[in-house]
């Protein structure tokens, strides 16, 4: 082989390094599935079940809608939350 090139090229062939290349990509390919699968388990958290029903603390956004739905719009972000 040439001498410019490095010792670990010359010594693997062509086929050696397509086969090393398709195991690099066959394993960057299953951690880019697997990723957001992780993320996704990651963001689930517990809700306490102990909370009574309609007790909730207070918020209020001030938004462009009407003002007839703004308590709806509350509630459902103090749901939210």
């Amino acid at each position: 082989m040439s001498k410019n090139l490095p010792s670990a090229l010359s010594t693997r062939t062509m086929k050696q390094q397509g086969a090393h290349m398709t195991r690099v990509s066959v394993a960057a390919a299953a951690v880019l599935l697997i990723l957001p699968t992780l993320t996704a388990f990651a963001q689930e958290h517990a809700h306490p079940q102990g909370a009574p029903a309609g007790e909730f603390g207070t918020v209020h956004f001030a938004t462009s809608c009407s003002p007839r739905v703004a308590p709806r719009f509350d509630r459902a972000v103090a749901l939210l939350h």
